[in-house]
């Protein structure tokens, strides 16, 4: 048996997609009383018939904003669980609309880095995918994004989350007011979370290096089928410029990024267009593990790969 954890914030003025969600799973699951509470909110639960268990838990304000608050509570309650997500919207100048995303959590300019289980990450992205087709979604999209933390705009301590020992997740809706509030969409993604279980095959993990914040080739690896992979931290190429991800100082935070990932990395690719200077910690960490590096682009074709993956 499995636990995983959702987090909605429950008012509307400040998440307009989280509630939805929590609506759209109510009348979806037999929700029942866990005994737990959380932010004064009796946290409720859907039990899968594997036996596996989801708590549906309400905030006042959305988990990140105030984490330090509600870290020791976290913590107390669900640290056995195996997955968390924090169920809220995506909103952005230049973010893509129509989208369902999930996305690992940290803060790459710092250094600090959520754990991230790529088995389970990847089942969440193909959960998402599937549910668009499931409820007829025609144009939308489910996608990752790079690994970042919301709670940096808060003020909030990037450390604080090496205190919390369980894979954390953002799950969105994206990217304007039309998308968090339409009901399909909700629908969707409350689907999406009792199956972050379904598989247990480990893909082959990637640490993905530059590129923008939506990088589409560090996302469709994730869906194909015919060779299983993930980019299970993805750290694009303006928090690596911000945060020096140059010489020791820059290898030392990579491998925290590593690290963070359970069981570890397989391969690292790399954006064409990140510099040379960022490029060569790439190659150095890749040497010292012993495992191949090679470009984004190598991630949309299974076949080149698979290749690249199991060159010696």
């Amino acid at each position: 048996m499995k636990r995983a954890v959702y987090f909605f914030c429950i008012d509307e003025a400040a998440d307009p997609a989280g509630s939805n969600i929590l609506k759209a799973a109510e009348k979806m699951y037999p929700l029942t009383d866990s005994g737990l509470v959380f932010e004064g909110h009796p946290v409720r639960q859907y039990t899968d018939a594997a036996g596996n268990v989801y708590l549906f838990a309400e905030t006042d304000v959305v988990l990140s904003h105030d984490w330090p608050k509600q870290l020791p509570a976290v913590n107390e309650l669900f640290s056995d669980c195996s997955f968390a997500g924090v169920v809220n919207w995506h909103a952005g100048a230049k973010a893509p609309e129509k989208i369902l995303t999930v996305h690992s959590i940290g803060d790459v300019p710092s250094g600090w880095y959520c754990p991230s289980d790529p088995v389970l990450y990847r089942n969440m992205l193909r959960a998402l995918h599937n549910a668009i087709g499931k409820y007829d979604l025609e144009g939308w999209t489910a996608c990752t994004e790079a690994t970042h933390w919301s709670g940096m705009l808060y003020d909030n301590d990037p450390a604080t989350l090496a205190a919390c020992p369980v894979p954390q997740y953002d799950i969105e809706i994206g990217s304007s007011p039309v998308s968090w509030t339409d009901p399909e969409a909700a629908k969707a993604v409350a689907d999406a979370l009792v199956h972050v279980f379904d598989d247990d095959t480990r893909p082959k993990v990637v640490l993905a290096c530059g590129g923008v914040h939506f990088e589409s080739a560090f996302s469709v690896c994730g869906l194909q089928d015919e060779y299983p992979v993930m980019c299970t931290h993805i750290l694009p190429n303006q928090w690596m410029v911000s945060g020096q991800y140059t010489g020791e100082d820059g290898l030392a935070k990579m491998k925290a990024a590593v690290a963070a990932i359970p069981g570890g990395i397989d391969a690292i690719s790399f954006h064409d267009n990140l510099a040379a200077p960022y490029k060569d910690v790439c190659r150095k960490l890749a040497a010292e593990l012993h495992i191949p590096i090679f470009k984004h682009r190598t991630l949309r074709d299974p076949a080149k790969l698979r290749a690249a993956m199991e060159q010696k």
